[in-house]
């Protein structure tokens, strides 16, 4: 199986592949370098708490939240009723299967957020945090030396 950089990776470097080798580079090198400054600037530019994708799955999640019933039986624990499903629920420990699995809050989890007006931003893992996304584009891709000179 071949990931989504590599696909990339390939589909860019179409034109670039019959150079010889240092021209080849060069290219990667740029190619490297423009995605660098594009994703960064992006990442900047951005005005909510984490990235896109994730706020779009924030935003599904909350409309799966809406058909779930919450109970709570102390500030600890909460049940989360979802159709003819009970899940228990640890809002402090993160323990559900949706956090254990992305560490980012899953409709269960929501659901409890929604109806006790909790702050969802505190439940993301730093990955899934626009601060987080900004530093992987931190360092600069730099130029292979010319030998000849």
């Amino acid at each position: 199986m071949i990931s989504n950089i590599a696909k990339s990776m390939i589909s860019a470097n179409k034109s670039a592949r019959d150079l010889p080798v240092t021209p080849l580079l060069d290219f990667m090198i740029n190619l490297i370098k423009d995605w660098n400054y594009s994703n960064k600037k992006l990442a900047t530019e951005i005005f909510i708490k984490v990235g896109q994708k994730y706020e779009d799955t924030l935003e599904e999640n909350f409309i799966s939240a809406r058909k779930m019933m919450v109970k709570s039986s102390n500030n600890l624990f909460y049940t989360v009723y979802d159709g003819g499903s009970r899940y228990v629920v640890s809002m402090e420990e993160r323990k559900c299967k949706g956090f254990l699995l992305d560490e980012f809050p899953c409709p269960h989890s929501l659901a409890i957020i929604k109806k006790f007006n909790m702050e969802p931003c505190q439940y993301y893992s730093v990955y899934y945090k626009k601060e987080y996304l900004i530093t992987t584009y931190e360092e600069s891709v730099h130029h292979i030396p010319n030998k000849t000179t």
